[in-house]
C-alpha cells in the first residue's frame, strides 16, 4: 500500500540505492496513467525472480486524496510496484525534478 512521503530527503532516501530504480508520477484521476501503471505491474510481476531487488518501479502518486489512492491501488492489483502519494502538500519532489505534468517517468 501507498506510503505517504513527508520530505524531499525522505524521497532521496528512497531512490538512492544500488539499483536501477524508475520513478513514475501519476494520479488516479489522470486516465492516460492507468495504462502505464499496469504495464510497470506486468513486467515487475513477469520478471520478479530475474530481477529480484535489482529493479525498483515506483508509483509516486500526486493525488489529493491519499484513502481513494489506497483503494484504487488495491482495486487494480499494483502490489510489485513500489507505491508512495505525495499529494499532502509536504513534498515538493515532482516540482525539483522538473515534472510539469502526468504521466511522467
Amino acid at each position: 500500500m501507498p506510503t505517504e512521503i513527508e520530505s524531499i530527503e525522505q524521497f532521496q532516501e528512497i531512490i538512492t540505492q544500488d539499483n536501477l530504480t524508475i520513478v513514475d508520477f501519476w494520479a488516479t484521476w489522470c486516465g492516460p496513467c492507468q495504462d502505464p501503471m499496469a504495464h510497470n505491474q506486468a513486467i515487475l510481476a513477469k520478471n520478479k525472480k530475474l530481477w529480484g531487488d535489482r529493479v525498483r518501479i515506483i508509483g509516486l502518486s500526486l493525488d489529493d486524496d491519499f484513502f481513494y489512492l489506497k483503494a484504487h491501488i488495491q482495486s487494480k492489483g499494483w502490489s510489485d510496484i513500489e507505491n508512495y502519494w505525495c499529494g499532502n502538500g509536504k513534498n515538493r519532489a515532482s516540482s525539483l525534478l522538473g515534472v510539469c505534468g502526468i504521466p511522467h517517468a
